[in-house]
């Protein structure tokens, strides 16, 4: 999923973009957790990820917001669009590499307020939260502050590129036919059920490998595969 997501990071109409691609992660995780049985959401809110620096470094933390990511009942978080290395554009215009440092690389699992690294928190908490943990010397953490939630309905298969709309989704519509994100979907779950082995080619190579191996992929076989009703909303 990473190959597929990831891009380099760049400046987003005067906001810097890490890359990461939260929204194709989540989208992706979803989907697949609802094929494998489980009850899913997409999460939206805020993150702030802070890396684990020696004891006379300044703070840092990564502040993602929007961010998106995923609940499974029954489990918890899931969210696999973490960079664990890249770069950062701090207030100062100063670009700073994050990376070494920064032992998150996937937030997977049961994890609730204060439980380990990962930190659930409320609205009132988060600011406070991402300040006391980008303050704490050799330690890593990951707070979470979700606003609202999206359940799994067809639209957000019909409606696949519309409802990710993220700069990976404008560069894949100038290069692939319409259902790009369906073809992947089909990938990954082969992928993960053993199926088929992971691809050699990473990024746009990717993208068009599986466009060309899952061509005969449709809205109606990807809504089977899912048990999502085309006929509701």
């Amino acid at each position: 999923m990473n190959r597929l997501c990831w891009i380099d990071a760049f400046d987003n109409r005067g906001t810097w973009d890490c890359g990461w691609n939260c929204r194709e992660h989540a989208w992706f995780t979803a989907l697949l957790a609802r094929s494998l049985g489980h009850n899913a959401v997409v999460m939206h809110g805020a993150a702030c990820f802070v890396p684990r620096l020696p004891r006379h470094a300044a703070g840092l933390g990564i502040l993602q917001d929007p961010h998106a990511w995923v609940g499974v009942e029954g489990f918890g978080l899931l969210d696999f669009s973490i960079k664990p290395s890249g770069t950062l554009r701090a207030a100062t215009g100063e670009m700073l590499r994050y990376g070494d440092t920064f032992p998150l690389q996937a937030v997977f699992g049961r994890r609730g307020p204060g439980d380990g690294p990962i930190t659930v928190a409320e609205a009132r908490e988060f600011h406070g939260k991402t300040v006391t943990a980008s303050q704490a010397r050799g330690k890593a953490a990951a707070i979470y502050w979700g606003r609202e939630y999206d359940t799994l309905t067809p639209a957000i298969l019909r409606d696949a590129s519309s409802w990710i709309n993220s700069p990976l989704t404008v560069r894949l519509e100038m290069m692939l036919k319409p259902g790009f994100y369906l073809r992947a979907l089909f990938y990954l779950h082969d992928l993960i059920t053993s199926a088929i082995g992971p691809l050699s080619d990473k990024g746009v190579d990717a993208w068009r490998s599986i466009d060309e191996r899952y061509g005969w992929v449709t809205l109606g076989e990807a809504s089977e595969l899912l048990g999502l009703n085309q006929g509701a909303a």
